[in-house]
């Protein structure tokens, strides 16, 4: 495209000086007709403060025209004349954990045009995330925009220096009047922890479905994060702790899909055994990090695990591995992990289970015993720095071994 031609910007600009002379009342001298070094110092300075008028105001009438313009070609896209609440659909499948960052959060979003402010604003199903890094205005703003919609996640980081306390306390305050939308939480909290958590964890959680709890700075479990006992609500299908004293004796478990826990968490066998035999929709469990149990560990009786997928036992008590290994048996298990981290030159009880002769009970573990599918199964065994690969196929019909 042609630019205009230069007696065409000539006569524009004459035309928004004219006006500009004839408003103020005052006259711009400088021209190409006229000679500048003629021109006193005042009259420069009030000449460029004409041309830098008649400039500002040209610029914003041709950038309001242009927004009209791109306002109006938008209008035309596709996504555009989709109903505002299938709009709002597409932007809720952004993952529920990214709505109110600092990179892909609905504040961003928001300024993408007046289209796209409004669907966000009137689609409560978007505003159902909250964090406890959020100023308290912002979080505030996301509760009363998701109207009664439950809130999808909740996640809190105790971090010193980084938030003042009472904006902590404000999240905190809103987070226990609304626990009953809740329908996942995610709790990093420090032991000696000045913010009562425990008010939100034992607080009505009717719709949680998953649950997350890690404590640092907790000394041999003995840390000033008391045991929190869950109150009344759905089943629960996920559960990860990590150093923090729970009750286990709760209805709330049997429901859960995935366990995961982490040091002092660890119950012991016998309670560990209890929630298991509950769980029956169990698939993946997960134990790590407990070499302390100093108590005897008995097997108890057997449990079937009919839905366990992956189990995983890292750097656990021998005894206490060995003895949960022997108490439960997964007939369609087929990830299998375990980490022993303590060297010991010895025989210990893990070892003993683990290279018995025709190793059985391994096999059993695994599911591998008359099994009518041709599955393949794989373990993976760590004692200190050496690791051991077994994989099994089924041979024939009959039993597959090791």
């Amino acid at each position: 495209m042609k630019p205009p031609t230069k007696s065409a910007i000539t006569n524009a600009l004459n035309i928004l000086l004219e006006s500009i002379q004839e408003e103020n009342e005052c006259t711009f001298a400088s021209s190409r007709n006229h000679p500048l070094d003629t021109i006193s110092f005042e009259q420069r300075a009030k000449d460029l403060e004409i041309l830098g008028l008649a400039k500002a105001h040209l610029d914003k009438e041709a950038d309001d025209l242009i927004s009209r313009i791109h306002h109006q070609r938008n209008l035309a896209a596709p996504i555009h004349r989709l109903p505002q609440e299938i709009f709002g659909m597409i932007l809720a499948n952004l993952a529920a954990d990214r709505l109110v960052d600092d990179g892909y959060g609905l504040l961003q979003l928001l300024r993408v045009g007046r289209i796209w402010y409004h669907a966000i604003v009137n689609s409560p199903r978007l505003w159902t995330g909250l964090d406890s890094t959020l100023p308290p205005k912002i979080a505030r703003l996301i509760i009363e925009r998701s109207k009664s919609l439950p809130i999808l996640s909740f996640s809190w980081t105790t971090v010193y220096g980084y938030k003042d306390d009472q904006a902590h306390e404000k999240i905190l305050e809103m987070a226990i009047q609304n626990s009953t939308r809740f329908k996942s939480m995610e709790l990093r909290v420090s032991s000696d922890d000045p913010f009562p958590i425990e008010s939100l964890l034992e607080g009505p959680t009717p719709a949680l479905e998953a649950l997350t709890v890690e404590v640092y700075n907790n000394q041999a479990g003995e840390g000033g994060f008391r045991e929190f006992v869950l109150s009344e609500g759905a089943p629960l299908k996920q559960l990860a702790l990590s150093d923090v004293s729970f009750n286990f004796d709760s209805p709330r478990l049997s429901g859960l899909v995935t366990l995961s826990l982490h040091e002092f968490a660890i119950p012991s066998l016998p309670t560990l055994l209890q929630v298991l035999s509950v769980t029956q929709q169990l698939e993946e469990l997960t134990l790590s990090e407990n070499t302390w149990i100093s108590e005897s560990v008995a097997p108890g009786p057997q449990i079937t695990l009919g839905h366990l997928k992956e189990l995983r036992l890292e750097d656990i008590a021998s005894k206490y591995c060995a003895a949960l290994l022997i108490s439960i048996y997964n007939p369609i298990c087929s990830r299998v992990h375990v980490s022993d981290g303590v060297w010991d030159e010895g025989t210990d009880s893990l070892d003993q289970f683990i290279w018995q002769p025709g190793n059985t009970r391994t096999a059993a573990l695994l599911g591998l015993h008359r099994q009518p599918d041709a599955r393949v199964f794989g373990m993976s065994i760590e004692v200190a720095t050496f690791t051991v690969n077994i994989r099994t196929q089924k041979e024939g019909d009959g039993q597959r071994d090791l």
